[in-house]
Parts: C-alpha cells; structure tokens; sequence
C-alpha cells in the first residue's frame, strides 16, 4: 500500500475532523486546512513541509502552475488539496525541460506525487481540475534520502 493511500484512507478523514468543519470556512481555508491535516500526517513520516501553499481558484478544465526549485538529495511528495466544490484534481510535475517526472491520475480531489530527482533544479508542478471548481492548494514536502 502506498503512502497516498494511508493517508487518504485512515489517517485524513480523523486530522480534517480534528482541524474543524471545513464546510463551515471560506472554499480557500477549506482547501488550506486539508493541508495542514496532511503536513502532520506527513511528519509523523518524517518529512517536513514547507509552510505556505500555493493555489487559486479554478473552474472546470483550468490549470495553474507552482514553481520549485527540487533538490537531487531529497525524497518529495506534492500534494494539493481541492475545497469541498472539487472533485477531481491532477497534478503533473515537469522538469525545466517540460518532460512530465511524475503525475497523479486518480480520481480524488487530493492528488499526490511524489519524487526523488536525479538532479537539482527548477521543476514546476501543472495543477488541473477535471471535475468541480473551487479553490486548490499545493504544499510541497520533502526529507533526507
């Protein structure tokens, strides 16, 4: 079982009801508070995230791009996470020469990739709705190799 499915499946559902009713908050703190659920999950995993998020808000079949600098001795995960309006999102990680290094493909409104680059560098990160609008943010994690 991967590291997406733990964390979507038994630890993420208990962390968002402990941050609080997301319904209740704007569609962009909704977004923004599913990451903070996932940054302690992932630190009990050992790796640490960094503490702003970058997103917007999307409508059907737009995108938005995050730009990261990645570094070739470190393990990554990037997720997003989609208010309670979205209902698919995908991200796909490309290096500075467009080539795609990793994509999510599921059919969730929390998409994750991760990576373990072979090289240090600009990498940016496409972020697509598929299905839904709303507001969706991308924190980038990483630990030591």
């Amino acid at each position: 079982m991967n590291i997406k499915n733990i964390a979507v499946s038994v630890l993420i559902a208990p962390l968002l009801m402990i941050t609080g009713d997301v319904s209740s908050a704007s569609s962009k703190d909704a977004s923004l508070k599913k990451l903070a659920a996932l940054s302690v999950f992932f630190a009990s995993k050992g790796f640490s995230c960094r503490n702003s998020a970058s997103g917007k808000y999307l409508a059907q079949g737009n995108t938005y791009t995050v730009y990261t600098d990645l570094y070739k001795e470190n393990a990554y995960i990037l997720v997003a996470a989609g208010n309670e309006h979205v209902k698919d999102i995908d991200i796909i990680l490309h290096d500075q020469n467009h080539n795609v290094i990793s994509k999510d493909g599921s059919t969730d409104p929390i998409p994750m990739v991760t990576v373990s680059p072979k090289w240090s560098g600009s990498f940016h990160a496409k972020v697509k709705m598929y299905r839904g609008r709303g507001y969706s943010n991308l924190m980038v994690c990483w630990k030591k190799r």
